[in-house]
């Protein structure tokens, strides 16, 4: 079973409370069977959870809070990177291209998924892709939240004029997740 590192529960939890106040995490919550629920009342920043659990969170989040709308999501994928992201490592980020700042998280990809890895190609000084390779599971809102999380990533560390394009997905039925960000 493919295993992701607490942070992103973390964050959720924050967010749902955030957003909804404690009767929209208790509804979210409630969503949940028994076993799950745990996970997700109190996850740990060190924990090591299922995938799917993380997956299956994201797709309560549209359908029980956001009412079937995928905006939500995206909503998360810019939280997420905020919860992430603290102000030194924006202020190191910012001095380097953010191609450098893509290349760095998929160094660090493997310290939160023990699944998958980033292969990053930079095109030239404002444009690059990224290609992640050997992700268990096919999900589209997953892939939504991830180009939410780099399309901010980008704007905290200085990038501008953002253009981040989920070209190939495995959800569509392509053979991996290919992201294309171009910026200025």
């Amino acid at each position: 079973m493919a295993k992701i590192k607490g942070p992103i529960l973390v964050s959720l939890k924050k967010f749902v409370l955030d957003r909804f106040g404690k009767e929209g995490l208790k509804k979210f919550l409630e969503s949940f069977p028994e076993d799950e629920r745990n996970s997700l009342e109190m996850p740990l920043a060190l924990g090591w959870y299922d995938l799917s659990l993380v997956i299956k969170a994201l797709h309560h989040l549209k359908d029980v809070l956001g009412k079937g709308n995928r905006e939500l999501v995206r909503q998360f994928g810019y939280f997420d990177v905020e919860q992430d992201l603290n102000f030194f490592q924006r202020v190191f980020l910012s001095l380097a291209n953010p191609a450098y700042a893509l290349e760095k998280s998929a160094e660090y990809w493997s310290r939160f998924c023990d699944w998958g890895n980033w292969k990053v190609t930079r095109i030239d000084k404002n444009h690059a892709k990224g290609e992640l390779i050997g992700c268990p599971i096919i999900d589209g809102l997953y892939c939504l939240e991830l180009t939410s999380y780099l399309y901010r990533m980008w704007e905290l560390i200085g990038a501008r004029d953002i253009n981040i394009s989920h070209e190939q997905c495995r959800a569509r039925g392509d053979k991996s997740c290919i992201w294309s960000a171009s910026w200025r």
